[in-house]
């Protein structure tokens, strides 16, 4: 009886401490959503976005962007908020929150203490909550991938094939990096099987077979089957056709998975090194890579299938993407959602290792303390250093540079990547003061800008300074300047403002 009220008591401080993961990701993910200038990918998702809700018109471009999902959705905030800045990012927001959430569908697998270990990684890891916080399909992506094992793994309860089934062809319609993910996730599921299979043939144990016997459950695999494909078509069909408006969505979506592959592998504009993610991870993610490394050697030596199951998700995500030539911070994004899943399995295990309630209070107080530098570093990343394209912040800071490590000494290892400079809404307001008839943009560089002069009239784009201007108002390049000068018509006050690192904008303003 005193052990039944002492589980009791347990289950109840667990699922209090997972409640208050829950509220760290709203926080987190919620508080002064809109004090980043928006990146330049997000002034290129806001042009979508705004064309669907203008006029009605969204057709998938399989060449350079991503699914139709994030588009979509983002259509109800904007109808609930209007067109704010606020509204493009409280979908990938809420996308955030919701991943914290479903991980308590993994707690049979991740346990008293691993489950809400999980959630509180999740809530306060620092790339988490920094591309929660931005426009962009990442954070809709690592919800869907989420949803999905969360649905595998209770699949035999009532509505599990349903979920799953939603959830992949949500996946598919969100980013083609939808097919990197799968076959890395289906390959955990065989990797898991086996080692658990040579582990007990290695001690002495007779296992069972691997391969089920023909006909066994056949009709119900059958039937979970052809609901998995419906349910799948329908989604993916609706969305890539824009809702039946572009039938060459469908086959498109196809092309763009050998076109991706092939930039990731040819192109060389975002090429990094092979080191490039654990770098990052090591400078601000440093509690998800001690955790990796303790806990390959305890799962391997003792952990459930499920534990396999997240160590070979954890570790095929890094390596997978590592292995791609094409590199950016925000791909990131599905493979801390598996090593903060996989830490808190860690913390469960170790908890369990330890056996005896001292140690095991005392472990409690090692998992507390680690979510003082984790939160600290989040805050410094998503609210003081947010627009800081030199990456600044970092564990281990001093170490680091005066070892002359690559990661303190390269400048794009971290999560701000090429970010719009805050000095660039200083421009937005002074021309929102000045209310010009309308603007001229000769800049080659002008992106998020078309999202903050919506309500103005741009009379062109022309990359160069045209002749003989003599309009209201001119936004020019840093690098246009004597040939601005020479070119304007008129009395012009300039005013000089950051883009971004290394690209700057000079607004002209007539007299």
């Amino acid at each position: 009886m005193q052990s039944e009220t002492t589980n009791r008591k347990a289950q109840i401080i667990s699922t209090i401490v997972f409640i208050l993961a829950v509220f760290a990701a709203i926080f987190l993910r919620l508080y002064l959503l809109e004090l980043k200038p928006l990146h330049h990918d997000e002034g290129v998702n806001s042009h979508f976005l705004l064309n669907l809700a203008h006029d009605h018109k969204y057709i998938y471009d399989p060449t350079n962007y991503h699914g139709p999902t994030l588009y979509y959705f983002t259509l109800i905030s904007l109808a609930i908020f209007a067109e704010t800045d606020f509204a493009l990012r409280i979908y990938p927001a809420i996308c955030g929150v919701l991943t914290v959430i479903l991980i308590w569908g993994l707690r049979r697998g991740l346990g008293l203490v691993g489950t809400p270990a999980a959630a509180w990684c999740l809530a306060l890891s620092p790339g988490l909550v920094y591309f929660s916080r931005d426009f962009i399909h990442e954070s809709s992506f690592g919800l869907f991938t989420v949803g999905m094992i969360v649905a595998l793994y209770n699949w035999r309860s009532k509505y599990g094939i349903i979920f799953f089934s939603i959830f992949t062809g949500l996946l598919f319609t969100t980013k083609e990096t939808s097919i990197h993910s799968t076959v890395v996730l289906s390959l955990s599921v065989i990797a898991a099987l086996l080692w658990e299979w040579l582990r007990k043939l290695m001690s002495g144990d007779r296992p069972a077979i691997l391969i089920p016997q023909p006909g066994l459950h056949h009709d119900l695999l059958l039937r979970s089957f052809s609901g998995f494909l419906s349910i799948f078509v329908v989604i993916y069909l609706s969305f890539y056709t824009s809702f039946f408006t572009n039938l060459r969505g469908p086959y498109d979506f196809l092309r763009s998975v050998f076109m991706w592959t092939g930039r990731g592998v040819t192109e060389h504009i975002h090429d990094h090194a092979f080191t490039y993610y654990l770098g990052v991870l090591v400078k601000l993610e440093l509690p998800f890579v001690i955790a990796l490394v303790i806990g390959i050697v305890i799962t391997l030596w003792r952990g459930s299938r499920f534990g396999l199951f997240t160590m070979a998700w954890a570790c095929g995500m890094v390596l997978g993407y590592s292995l791609i030539p094409y590199k950016t911070p925000w791909l990131m994004v599905s493979m801390l959602i598996a090593l903060a899943v996989f830490s808190g399995y860690v913390a469960q295990l170790i908890f369990e290792i330890l056996k005896y309630t001292a140690p095991q209070l005392a472990f409690i107080a090692v998992l507390l303390s680690l979510a003082i530098p984790i939160a600290k570093t989040s805050w410094s990343v998503n609210f003081v250093n947010y627009d800081d394209n030199n990456n600044a912040t970092g564990y281990l800071k001093s170490l680091g540079e005066r070892l002359k490590l690559r990661a303190y000494s390269d400048t794009q290892y971290g999560y701000v990547y090429a970010q719009t400079d805050r000095n660039l809404l200083k421009l937005v307001n002074e021309i929102n003061q000045v209310k010009p008839a309308s603007i001229h943009i000769s800049s080659p560089d002008y992106w998020p800008l078309p999202w903050y002069l919506r309500n103005w009239t741009i009379t062109g784009y022309t990359q160069e300074v045209p002749d003989k201007f003599s309009g209201p108002l001119l936004i020019a390049a840093g690098n246009q300047r004597e040939d601005a000068e020479q070119k304007l018509q008129g009395h012009y006050r300039s005013q000089e403002f950051v883009l971004r690192s290394g690209v700057n904008l000079i607004l002209y303003t007539k007299e």
